[in-house]
């Protein structure tokens, strides 16, 4: 077909790849066996391996030992596998146990379940831009820091490793929390450490779309073994760490996961080392090929971040074509020429419906003006998964021929 033939798939165009890409999850024999000796076991609670006399961390059951090879992999050293990522970011502030009224800084570009347990908790989020990366902007966030400023929580947006030295050490000045969601960063490092090693508290989740999935699952883990005590405590009734299982010292939810979860997250921690290397190799590939590309531009590596998370290779539109394309209405064409994709966030989190009841219109408008960046990431970014980064190059070809395409059309 000629270019001055060419239609979008949209418009009645032919759709530019009708294969589909690799499947998600990559599960083998490996999986299945070990799902299989857990049934066969008849132990599918790590609670059945727990004294009831003093209940305390054990490392017989498969939950524990996961933990202790994510903490080794994270080198952090506490772990507590919990039954989702934003189960670990609520038990996270429980753990903290700050005042209610007390401010945390954060980011606006992120998931709801982020900022939930402050709300949920009393606290106040105090909204921060962000900077080129979809990442907060250290220095926007030492501007919101008062007398009430008690932590600063992170999100690695799409994997992309936050400015960790300088967080760690402004958090360190005035005295802060430094919280990290690395719901996208399990292999994300900064300065060649994982970005966990630098928090306070950090979590995970391993949801059926993250790179490490257990289907359903979540993790804190932390350097401080008060903390860790606490957080292991929280996950399970509020039992005392090493009191009676039948005391209940504190009012708290059950966080645990079970044993099936536990050995799916051991069998695709093992996969996740190669899985690594494709989708290292699928983004140094797409950024080399759309480096200088007229309609959108990739996000590159650089600075301190040593290793990318790749949860989701994010696109930028250009400013030139900004006038005519937004991110929702690029990843529409995308997904009608066959490339599965998103355009991230739909609101920023003071926006979501939920949160409107905790702020005045004056506020978020406020907002609004401080956060250009983040106001600007939510329009004009696509979002395409993880699942296409673990695909061979021929795949990553045609994302780029759709890409082409459509600027090709839109440019006619």
């Amino acid at each position: 077909m000629s270019e001055c033939e060419e239609k979008l798939a949209l418009s009645g165009g032919e759709k530019y790849r009708t294969k589909p890409f690799a499947k998600w999850p990559e599960f083998d024999q490996h999986d299945i066996d070990g799902l299989l000796e857990v049934v066969n076991s008849g132990i599918w609670s790590r609670a059945n391996y727990t004294s009831h006399l003093k209940f305390t961390y054990e490392s017989d059951s498969v939950i524990g030992r996961f933990e202790q090879k994510l903490i080794k992999y994270q080198q952090t050293n506490y772990g507590v596998f919990v039954n989702s990522g934003t189960s670990a970011l609520h038990l996270s502030f429980e753990a903290l146990d700050l005042e209610p009224g007390s401010e945390v800084i954060t980011t606006p570009y992120t998931f709801f379940a982020t900022t939930a347990p402050l709300y949920k908790m009393g606290l106040k989020p105090v909204f921060a831009d962000i900077d080129q990366y979809g990442n907060l902007d250290p220095e926007r966030v030492e501007e919101c820091i008062t007398k009430d400023t008690k932590a600063v929580l992170l999100m690695h947006c799409a994997g992309y490793p936050c400015k960790m030295d300088r967080f760690r050490e402004l958090c360190d000045k005035h005295n802060l929390y430094l919280i990290q969601d690395c719901a996208h960063a399990v292999t994300s490092t900064y300065l060649d450490k994982p970005v966990a090693s630098y928090g306070d508290i950090s979590i995970f989740s391993f949801e059926a779309s993250k790179t490490l999935n257990s289907g359903e699952g979540g993790f804190v883990t932390t350097n401080s073994k008060e903390l860790f005590e606490k957080i292991f405590s929280i996950h399970s009734c509020g039992r005392p760490f090493g009191g009676d299982w039948r005391s209940h010292v504190l009012m708290c939810e059950n966080y645990r996961p079970s044993e099936f979860q536990g050995v799916i997250a051991t069998t695709q921690l093992e996969k996740l080392p190669d899985q690594t290397k494709r989708r290292n190799f699928a983004k140094a590939y797409l950024d080399e090929a759309l480096k200088d590309h007229p309609m959108v531009e990739p996000v590159p590596i650089e600075g301190g971040a040593t290793q990318h998370g790749n949860y989701a290779y994010v696109l930028r539109i250009r400013e030139a074509f900004k006038k005519k394309l937004t991110g929702k209405r690029l990843a529409i064409y995308l997904e009608t020429e066959g490339i599965p994709c998103n355009s991230g966030y739909k609101k920023l989190v003071y926006d979501i419906d939920f949160a409107k009841q905790f702020t005045t219109k004056e506020e978020r408008n406020a907002y609004k003006e401080h956060c250009p960046m983040a106001v600007d990431y939510l329009k004009y970014t696509v979002w395409i998964p993880q699942t296409i980064l673990i695909s061979p190059k021929e795949d990553l070809d045609d994302v780029v021929g759709a890409i082409n395409k459509i600027y090709r059309c839109l440019s006619k």
